[in-house]
């Protein structure tokens, strides 16, 4: 009876997608979910690899699951997972290489970006619509979606960087014109006060000026946007 009350007071539930996987000994897993409700967090799978029956085949990555676990608190690293159950399938996104690859880049900048124990309301809606245009979408528009969802990662985080002018002297930007970009100092950096190595064309930069307002990238778009998310990722949050 005691051990039934402190796990009633300590189970939560929540949807989730998962992050990682590593195993733990012969038979358990450590697992990362990034949860609507508790943000990012870590669990302990118990037998998952002895048996699939154990969580019905649910821990698989790109689908929304319903999760129940129990939180040990804020001095516990480690919860435990105590159900797992595909909530929205998502196996359009298997179909295609150039979609899973995306999903797999997109949630691992979610991987090294959120914090942990932290809602991020924001963050679990643009995973929503990453995941849901590539499970249904064509491969060619797998990297600008994944461009669009890096950088709105990023304003999401507050790490986006200012794009309508220098961040060091304020002199605005020209529209239309390229820009030197420092993840580091925050943004454009013009010539005058030392440039940046980074550089965006000018339609790629107005066109992120433009996400906000519900504007679109292009597809010549995606490789400079994405390598731009990498490196404010490499700033701020330390990835590889």
């Amino acid at each position: 009876m005691p051990a039934r009350s402190v796990r009633s007071r300590s189970a939560r539930r929540s949807s989730g997608l998962l992050l990682s996987s590593r195993v733990l000994g012969e038979a358990d897993l450590i697992l990362q979910f990034f949860t609507r409700d508790y943000g990012r967090i870590s669990v302990v799978a118990r037998s998952a690899r002895n048996s699939r029956k154990r969580f019905g085949g649910a821990l698989e990555p790109f689908h929304q699951l319903a999760l129940e676990f129990d939180d040990r608190g804020p001095d516990v690293e480690l919860g435990l997972l105590r159900e797992a159950s595909v909530q929205l399938p998502r196996v359009g996104i298997v179909k295609h290489l150039e979609n899973l690859e995306c999903a797999g880049r997109g949630l691992g900048w979610v991987r090294h970006g959120l914090p942990p124990r932290t809602p991020e309301p924001s963050v679990w809606r643009c995973c929503a619509v990453l995941l849901d245009a590539l499970d249904r979408g064509a491969p060619a528009d797998g990297l600008r979606l994944l461009a669009e969802f890096g950088f709105e990662l990023c304003e999401c985080l507050g790490w986006a960087p200012e794009l309508d002018g220098c961040v060091v002297c304020r002199r605005a930007c020209p529209e239309g014109q390229s820009a030197g970009i420092s993840p580091v100092r925050g943004g454009v950096v013009c010539r005058q006060c030392g440039g940046a190595q980074r550089v965006l064309r000018g339609p790629t930069r107005m066109r992120l000026l433009g996400l906000p307002g519900g504007g679109q990238l292009e597809a010549e778009d995606a490789e400079p946007v994405i390598a731009l998310v990498e490196d404010i990722l490499r700033a701020h949050a330390g990835l590889e």
